[in-house]
């Protein structure tokens, strides 16, 4: 039963947390929302009236989009911020001003938060491998 409450207190934060990001990053207008994310207009409006609960596909991309982690936006009591990605971009900045990789670096601030992930694990087992 505890459980039962637990997921239902998640649906309902998440359903809230969809609403603050419509707010604060499309001026209150689900369909910049939706234009912004590529998600139906069908599926937010029922995300947003707690209709259907939101599949962890869509919550990466929510995630992905604003920048906020998939946890917070499934509706845990996790932090908002999506730190590995912003570590990323601080890093980035710091070693920007190495000319060799600048261009790397410019390609990198293109990225969204999954591809710099997968980066990230290519770096690693390429590092890996020469150890």
């Amino acid at each position: 039963m505890e459980n039962k409450k637990m997921l239902e207190d998640a649906k309902n934060n998440s359903r809230m947390r969809i609403n603050e990001l419509i707010q604060t990053h499309c001026d209150g207008s689900q369909q910049r929302f939706v234009e912004k994310t590529g998600l139906s207009k069908a599926a937010v409006s029922q995300y947003v009236n707690g209709k259907k609960s939101l599949t962890n596909l869509a919550a990466s991309i929510i995630g992905d989009t604003f920048n906020v982690s998939v946890g917070w936006v499934l509706g845990f009591e996790v932090e908002r911020s999506n730190h590995a990605f912003e570590r990323y971009l601080t890093y980035a900045e710091q070693i920007s001003k190495q000319p060799a990789l600048k261009e790397l670096i410019d390609l990198l601030n293109d990225c969204n938060y999954t591809q710099i992930n997968a980066i990230k694990d290519i770096i690693i087992a390429f590092k890996n491998n020469e150890e």
